[in-house]
Parts: C-alpha cells; sequence; structure tokens
C-alpha cells in the first residue's frame, strides 16, 4: 500500500472538523504546534516519542466527533468532560498509541485530581489547550497568563516565553504559518499500512459512532469488503486497500445530521438530498489520504455499473471490480443490520435482493455468485469477528461512574 504519514492523518482530521464547526478548525492543530514546540525545546524526548506525543496532541479532541458539544468544549471556565472520556477510548481501542489515551482522557483535569505516568505531559496539554482556547477571544496573550496562578502554570509560562522568543509561537500562529511547520514535521513521520489502517479506522469509528447503526454498519461493509476480496485472492495489499476504504466509505457522514442518519422511516426527498452529499463529501476528505485507489472505491459506493448512482454516474466500465465489492457489500451490509424501522433480511431474501439488482445490471453477477456460493463461510467469518463498539460503550460508563463527583 503506498506510503501514508502523520501528515496525511492531520490533513484528514482538518477537513473532518471543519465540517463540524469553524470555531474549533485550527484549534487541534495549534495545540499540536504549541506542545511540540515546547517538549521539543526540552531535548528529552526521542524522535519516536516526540511524534506520538503531538500526534495526541493533533488528536486530543477528537472525542467532539461523538459529543458535537461544542459551546462546552471551547468554554474555558466550564469544559466539557464527555470528549475527553470518548477521545481516550478512541485512543485507546483503536490506535497505535493506545498507551497515551490517559493524556486524553485527563486533558481537563486539575492536575492533584489524577495518577498518570504521563502527568507531566498532560499537565502541559492542559496548559496550552487553555492557551489555544483563549485565543478564541482575545489575542492578548499577556490576559491568559495573568488568568494562571498555579506554580505549574508559572514553569509553563517561563517555558512559553522563552521559546516565543526565539522562534516567534505567537506570530507564527496568528499568521498560519504554524500550519506549514507542524505539516513538514508530521511529513517525515511515515506509517506502517498496520499503524496508517489503525489511524484511519479510529478516525472513521470516532465519526460513525455518533450514531450506533452507522458504526454497526461500518464494520459490516468493512468485513463483507474484506471477505470478499480475498475470496477473489486479491494480494494482501490490495486486500488492504479495498479494506480501509471499506471502512472508510461512509466518512462524509460526518455532514450528515443525526436526526436523518437515524431517522426510521422514509427520508423525504430533501432529506435524501442532504444524505446523498456524505459521498462526495468521503471524496473531498479522502483527497487528502494520497491514495487515489483508495479514494475512488470509498466514494463509488452508490455507483450503479447502469449509469443510474450517485454521485458520478460511473457506468460498469468505469468501476473497477474493487469498488464493484464495496458497493455490493454496502448493500449487503444495509440487508443485514437491524434497524429500529426492520428487522436484519433472512439469507433468501438478501439473495433474491442482490440477484435481481445483478439482473438489471445494477451490480455485479459474478460478485453475487460469490456471495451466494460463500454466503454461510461468510457468517461463520462474521461471527468470529469481536465487535468493538460494545466494548467501547461498556468501559464509557465505566469511566463515567469513575470520574463522577
Amino acid at each position: 500500500m503506498n506510503q501514508i504519514t502523520l501528515e496525511n492523518i492531520m490533513l484528514i482530521c482538518q477537513k473532518c472538523f471543519s465540517y463540524l464547526d469553524a470555531r474549533i478548525d485550527d484549534h487541534p492543530s495549534q495545540v499540536a504546534y504549541l506542545y511540540w514546540r515546547l517538549l521539543d525545546n526540552r531535548g528529552t524526548y526521542s524522535k519516536k516519542e516526540l511524534y506520538d506525543l503531538v500526534t495526541i496532541a493533533l488528536l486530543h479532541d477528537i472525542g467532539s466527533y461523538k459529543t458535537k458539544d461544542f459551546d462546552k468544549f471551547l468554554n474555558i471556565d466550564s469544559p466539557s468532560y464527555d470528549h475527553a472520556i470518548y477521545g481516550a477510548l478512541f485512543i485507546k481501542h483503536f490506535s497505535p498509541i493506545s498507551h497515551l489515551s490517559d493524556i486524553i482522557l485527563y486533558h481537563h483535569s486539575d492536575y492533584e485530581s489524577y495518577e498518570s505516568p504521563y502527568k507531566p505531559e498532560t499537565s502541559l496539554l492542559y496548559f496550552i489547550d487553555r492557551m489555544s482556547i483563549f485565543f478564541n477571544y482575545s489575542w492578548q496573550i499577556e490576559d491568559f497568563f495573568l488568568s494562571l496562578n498555579t506554580e505549574i502554570d508559572s514553569q509553563f509560562i517561563s517555558e512559553f516565553h522563552e521559546i516565543n522568543r526565539k522562534e516567534n509561537l505567537i506570530d507564527n500562529i496568528q499568521t498560519g504559518y504554524f500550519k506549514q511547520l507542524l505539516r513538514n514535521f508530521f511529513a517525515k513521520s511515515i506509517q506502517s499500512p498496520e499503524n496508517a489502517i489503525k489511524y484511519l479506522s479510529m478516525i472513521s469509528y470516532t465519526i460513525d459512532l455518533r450514531s450506533e447503526c452507522t458504526v454497526l454498519h461500518t464494520i459490516m461493509v468493512s468485513a463483507i469488503s474484506n471477505f470478499l476480496a480475498q475470496k477473489m485472492n486479491y494480494n494482501h495489499s490490495m486486500v488492504q486497500k479495498i479494506s480501509l476504504a471499506a471502512m472508510l466509505h461512509d466518512i462524509g457522514n460526518i455532514s450528515t445530521p443525526i436526526n436523518i442518519l437515524e431517522k426510521p422511516g422514509k427520508l423525504t426527498n430533501e432529506e435524501m438530498e442532504i444524505m446523498r452529499e456524505h459521498v462526495t463529501i468521503t471524496y473531498e476528505i479522502l483527497e487528502n489520504l494520497g491514495i487515489q485507489e483508495v479514494q475512488e472505491y470509498a466514494s463509488y459506493h452508490h455507483e450503479k455499473l447502469d449509469g443510474t448512482g450517485y454521485p458520478f454516474g460511473l457506468k460498469k466500465d468505469q468501476l473497477s471490480i474493487p469498488a464493484r465489492i464495496i458497493i455490493v457489500a454496502d448493500i449487503m451490509g444495509a440487508l443485514m443490520a437491524a434497524r429500529s424501522y426492520k428487522e436484519s433480511f433472512p439469507k433468501d431474501k438478501i439473495i433474491n435482493i442482490l440477484s435481481e439488482l445483478a439482473a438489471q445490471s445494477k451490480i455485479d453477477q459474478s460478485l453475487v455468485d460469490l456471495v451466494i456460493d460463500k454466503y454461510d463461510d461468510f457468517c461463520q467469518y462474521l461471527s468470529s469477528l469481536s465487535n468493538p463498539y460494545h466494548k467501547f460503550k461498556n468501559e464509557y460508563m465505566s469511566i463515567v461512574t469513575k470520574m463522577s463527583p
């Protein structure tokens, strides 16, 4: 699979945040930039440790994809803790830097209220996070410093002033130049395919977990696509691309209102138009991945072989077999899923619907034949997979109970 760097991860995160709320568009990268410069100037971290910690800073508010509680999120005096809990769990269960999840969990907590092996790093992130949020209200940085009064904050203030004199940190943020500096830093961190897939899957889960039905659908489509790709005897690299594209195929749902995603009945024409926008947004977001095949496979999942699909109206000769796999997997996943308005369809009904679509030249007949031939094998394969959603949900409730006053 093509090389993916932390710069690709950063750009995808920025694009996703831009669809949520303009007020938080630059906040994650501001925090990551300042965190990087203060940690780097200490000279006590290896390159690997520095990349991991700055990535944590970039992702520190990734739980806000789930909560979307931005008024509390941006409130210096009374921040929301839900996004910190969700963010920590996303990092712990889905990322290659799970050992740093406590930094996110406690990044809004007072120094004396928790224990962690990364307490100094957590406290610094807390300081920088508040500084960045303060920038939403005023660029008078001294006003922010005057609002602080702890011994720990005083150490950070001195450290910040020293580095700001050398590197013009505030000027770089005001002009936007910090983004290029941060991109250059992350561009040098090439990720293994396994780690890249973990990061990207985590982003997909954080978006899909806004709605239980969407995250379960993504898990299902990814599993079906992986199974079919293996049965088509693709090599390991191509199976990775197809599985990754399937995992990311609905990333554009970040722009879709929850009331539409979870509507129990048929969508109105207006709601359907809004829903359909997620495909073009998926295409836009995945431009930042730098792997054209994955971008196309993921974004073509509502196309049809006869040209009646959307958003591009592609026809048979424009849709590769990997793209067709995800088209079939998306339909099959929807048919197999239980929703508030329907039960999971039985095997015979699913096969009949897929066969009818193939007969109408909507989807690939050879893939439908493969599904029919291997249907029982697939169901056995699916039952062997763990469902990360339920474990995640249970642990969230446990942490909320533990952290409640």
